[in-house]
Protein backbone atom coordinates (compact mmCIF):
# COMPACT_ATOMS: atom_id res chain seq x y z
CA UNK A 1 0.00 0.00 0.00
CA UNK A 2 2.66 2.52 1.04
CA UNK A 3 4.91 1.28 -1.77
CA UNK A 4 2.19 2.22 -4.24
CA UNK A 5 1.86 5.68 -2.67
CA UNK A 6 5.53 6.49 -2.95
CA UNK A 7 6.82 7.92 -6.19
CA UNK A 8 10.35 6.78 -5.42
CA UNK A 9 11.22 3.34 -4.07
CA UNK A 10 14.41 4.77 -2.56
CA UNK A 11 12.30 6.66 0.00
CA UNK A 12 10.73 3.40 1.12
CA UNK A 13 14.11 1.67 1.29
CA UNK A 14 15.52 4.44 3.45
CA UNK A 15 12.52 4.26 5.79
CA UNK A 16 12.82 0.48 6.09
CA UNK A 17 16.55 0.66 6.72
CA UNK A 18 15.96 3.37 9.33
CA UNK A 19 13.39 1.18 11.10
CA UNK A 20 15.82 -1.75 11.10
CA UNK A 21 18.55 0.47 12.55
CA UNK A 22 16.16 1.76 15.21
CA UNK A 23 15.25 -1.79 16.19
CA UNK A 24 18.91 -2.76 16.44
CA UNK A 25 19.65 0.14 18.78
CA UNK A 26 16.67 0.01 21.17
CA UNK A 27 18.62 -1.32 24.18
CA UNK A 28 19.55 2.05 25.77
CA UNK A 29 15.93 3.27 25.73
CA UNK A 30 13.53 2.83 28.66
CA UNK A 31 11.44 -0.34 28.52
CA UNK A 32 8.13 1.41 27.75
CA UNK A 33 9.68 3.23 24.78
CA UNK A 34 11.34 -0.01 23.51
CA UNK A 35 8.03 -1.87 23.73
CA UNK A 36 6.17 0.92 21.91
CA UNK A 37 8.66 1.00 19.01
CA UNK A 38 8.75 -2.82 18.85
CA UNK A 39 4.93 -2.95 18.77
CA UNK A 40 4.83 -0.34 15.99
CA UNK A 41 7.34 -2.35 14.00
CA UNK A 42 5.45 -5.59 14.57
CA UNK A 43 2.16 -4.01 13.50
CA UNK A 44 3.65 -2.31 10.46
CA UNK A 45 5.15 -5.63 9.36
CA UNK A 46 1.70 -7.22 9.43
CA UNK A 47 0.14 -4.36 7.49
CA UNK A 48 2.96 -3.89 5.03
CA UNK A 49 4.39 -7.33 4.19
CA UNK A 50 5.76 -6.53 0.74
CA UNK A 51 8.09 -3.76 1.84
CA UNK A 52 9.65 -5.78 4.64
CA UNK A 53 10.77 -8.42 2.17
CA UNK A 54 13.30 -5.88 0.93
CA UNK A 55 15.09 -6.19 4.27
CA UNK A 56 15.70 -9.05 6.65
CA UNK A 57 12.19 -9.61 7.99
CA UNK A 58 13.35 -12.43 10.29
CA UNK A 59 15.77 -10.10 12.07
CA UNK A 60 13.06 -7.49 12.57
CA UNK A 61 10.68 -10.10 13.94
CA UNK A 62 13.34 -11.42 16.33
CA UNK A 63 14.18 -7.92 17.53
CA UNK A 64 10.51 -7.12 18.06
CA UNK A 65 9.99 -10.35 20.02
CA UNK A 66 13.07 -9.63 22.15
CA UNK A 67 11.57 -6.30 23.23
CA UNK A 68 7.91 -7.34 23.42
CA UNK A 69 8.38 -10.61 25.32
CA UNK A 70 11.94 -10.62 26.55
CA UNK A 71 11.52 -13.64 28.83
CA UNK A 72 10.07 -15.83 26.07
CA UNK A 73 12.78 -14.65 23.67
CA UNK A 74 15.64 -15.49 26.05
CA UNK A 75 14.10 -18.83 27.10
CA UNK A 76 13.68 -19.81 23.47
CA UNK A 77 17.20 -18.67 22.59
CA UNK A 78 18.64 -20.80 25.41
CA UNK A 79 16.61 -23.88 24.38
CA UNK A 80 17.62 -23.50 20.73
CA UNK A 81 21.27 -23.06 21.73
CA UNK A 82 21.13 -26.32 23.73
CA UNK A 83 19.47 -28.18 20.84
CA UNK A 84 22.03 -26.87 18.35
CA UNK A 85 24.86 -28.08 20.58
CA UNK A 86 23.18 -31.50 20.93
CA UNK A 87 22.68 -31.80 17.19
CA UNK A 88 25.96 -30.15 16.24
CA UNK A 89 27.85 -33.42 15.81
CA UNK A 90 25.16 -34.87 13.57
CA UNK A 91 25.09 -31.76 11.40
CA UNK A 92 28.89 -31.62 11.16
CA UNK A 93 28.95 -35.30 10.11
CA UNK A 94 26.23 -34.73 7.49
CA UNK A 95 28.07 -31.70 6.10
CA UNK A 96 31.31 -33.70 5.91
CA UNK A 97 29.59 -36.57 4.04
CA UNK A 98 27.86 -34.19 1.63
CA UNK A 99 31.07 -32.27 0.90
CA UNK A 100 32.95 -35.51 0.23
CA UNK A 101 30.22 -36.73 -2.11
CA UNK A 102 30.09 -33.42 -3.97
CA UNK A 103 33.84 -33.56 -4.53
CA UNK A 104 33.48 -37.12 -5.84
CA UNK A 105 30.66 -36.14 -8.21
CA UNK A 106 32.30 -33.01 -9.54
CA UNK A 107 35.74 -34.56 -9.97
CA UNK A 108 34.53 -36.95 -12.69
CA UNK A 109 36.01 -35.86 -15.98
CA UNK A 110 33.64 -34.76 -18.66
CA UNK A 111 35.19 -35.21 -22.07
CA UNK A 112 34.04 -34.69 -25.61
CA UNK A 113 32.94 -37.91 -27.24
CA UNK A 114 32.99 -38.17 -31.00
CA UNK A 115 29.61 -38.78 -32.54
CA UNK A 116 29.53 -42.01 -34.55
CA UNK A 117 29.50 -41.52 -38.33
CA UNK A 118 26.39 -43.61 -38.74
CA UNK A 119 24.59 -41.55 -36.11
CA UNK A 120 25.45 -38.37 -38.00
CA UNK A 121 24.51 -39.97 -41.34
CA UNK A 122 21.19 -41.16 -39.92
CA UNK A 123 20.39 -37.73 -38.50
CA UNK A 124 21.22 -36.07 -41.84
CA UNK A 125 19.12 -38.61 -43.73
CA UNK A 126 16.12 -38.69 -41.36
CA UNK A 127 15.99 -34.92 -40.85
CA UNK A 128 17.04 -34.12 -44.42
CA UNK A 129 19.85 -31.84 -43.25
CA UNK A 130 23.30 -30.98 -44.53
CA UNK A 131 26.36 -31.52 -42.33
CA UNK A 132 26.54 -27.76 -41.67
CA UNK A 133 23.11 -28.00 -40.02
CA UNK A 134 24.19 -30.68 -37.53
CA UNK A 135 25.52 -29.00 -34.42
CA UNK A 136 26.11 -31.95 -32.12
CA UNK A 137 29.08 -33.51 -33.90
CA UNK A 138 31.01 -33.57 -30.62
CA UNK A 139 28.55 -33.80 -27.76
CA UNK A 140 29.77 -33.81 -24.20
CA UNK A 141 29.30 -37.03 -22.30
CA UNK A 142 28.77 -36.65 -18.61
CA UNK A 143 28.68 -39.17 -15.84
CA UNK A 144 25.28 -40.57 -14.94
CA UNK A 145 23.26 -39.23 -12.02
CA UNK A 146 24.60 -40.30 -8.64
CA UNK A 147 23.37 -43.70 -7.56
CA UNK A 148 21.56 -44.35 -4.30
CA UNK A 149 24.60 -46.22 -2.96
CA UNK A 150 26.91 -43.37 -3.89
CA UNK A 151 24.64 -41.10 -1.88
CA UNK A 152 25.00 -43.34 1.19
CA UNK A 153 21.65 -45.09 0.85
CA UNK A 154 20.96 -48.72 0.14
CA UNK A 155 19.37 -49.59 -3.16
Amino acid sequence: MILAMSKDIRVILVKLADRLHNMRTLDPLPEDKRRLIAQETWTSMLLWPIGWDLLDQAELEDLALRHLDSEAYHDLAAMIDRKRKERGGDIDEAIHLLEAQLVAWTSKRRSPAAQAFYSIYKKMHDQKKELEEIYDLTPFASSPAPSRTAMGRSA
